[in-house]
Order: structure tokens, then sequence, then C-alpha cells
């Protein structure tokens, strides 16, 4: 009486959904319990908003300050992180050479979205094959020292000495978990 095929394919028709809050929960559902068809809208909508960076380039400044995040928010960076965490929960290795590109263009903090690259670096903790593992192995050892991120997170230069990475911190428990 319930159709995996079509439960699955009513979640994928909601990502594109304008409401953020059920798109988001669309492709966490998706996320544990998808298929192919699942890991192919997945990968598709990461691919099409990551290469939307909604900040403004970081010039040594609080700028995140700044930020709200309310669910509604262009800002809020939770439902592109979500479907890029949902790629790693499906173990999706198809998607690794996405992941890889994202890494490359998204840890800068300058110009990077940090939150995207901070998802791609779990995601790719999750998929744990050995191109995942190569990927997260290049990524981690081409980061900047871990100030030149902390104060993109808002921290006062003050306080970057009492903060860590949170892109390095995801970086090594990725590496842990493989």
């Amino acid at each position: 009486s319930n159709p995996w095929d079509s439960i699955e394919e009513s979640l994928i028709r909601r990502i594109p959904d304008p409401d953020r809050a059920a798109r988001r929960r669309a492709i966490v559902a998706l996320g544990h319990i998808g298929g192919d068809p699942a890991r192919q809208a997945l990968r598709r909508y990461v691919m099409e908003e990551s290469s939307r960076n909604p900040y403004p380039v970081f010039e040594n400044d609080n700028r995140t300050d700044q930020f709200t995040f309310p669910a509604d928010s262009p800002l809020n960076p939770r439902t592109l992180q979500e479907a890029v965490r949902a790629l790693g929960h499906l173990g999706d290795a198809g998607s690794v050479p996405m992941l890889r590109g994202i890494l490359q263009s998204h840890t800068d903090p300058r110009s990077g979205n940090l939150f995207l690259a901070e998802a791609a670096f779990e995601a790719l903790g999750r998929i744990a094959t050995p191109e995942a593992e190569e990927v997260l192995v290049g990524a981690f050892g081409g980061l900047l020292d871990y100030w030149s991120y902390v104060g993109w997170y808002s921290d006062h230069p003050a306080l970057y000495a009492c903060h860590g990475s949170p892109l390095h911190a995801r970086a090594i428990e990725a590496l842990d978990a493989i």
C-alpha cells in the first residue's frame, strides 16, 4: 500500500519546492532512504546550487555578523549542506568528482562558501571509497592555516587563537571516519 518508487518520486519532486523548509525536509528524508533516483536528483540539485555562492567576498572583516539565517533566508546554508550530506549518507561514490570540484572551488576563505565545503568533507568521509579518501587527503593538505578560516565564521581577530576552523575539523573527522 506504500510503494517506495512513488514515495521516493514525491520526495524528489519537492526538491525544487519554493518553501525552503519543505525542500530541506525532502532532502533529509531522501538522504536517509533514497535510492538511485534520489542520488541522481540530489547530484543535479547540488551541481546547480553549488555554483551560486550567496556570500559576499570576505574582506578580512566580521562580515558574517551582518548575516541572519532564518529558514527562509537565501543565506541560510542548511538546505544545500543537507543535500551534500545526503549524498554521503547514501554512499554515492558517483558524486566524488563533484565533491572534489566543490572543495577546489569553495575552500578559499576569500571567495568560497565554507559551509558547502564543510558538508563536502563530511560526505566524502561517509562515502569512504579510495577515491574519496584521496580527495580528502589532497583537499586537507591544501587548506590554509586555521586562522585564515576562523574570521570567515565571524570571530573577531582578537579571538582567532581561541577558536578552531570548522573546515579543518570536518576534514579531520572525515579522515578519521575512513
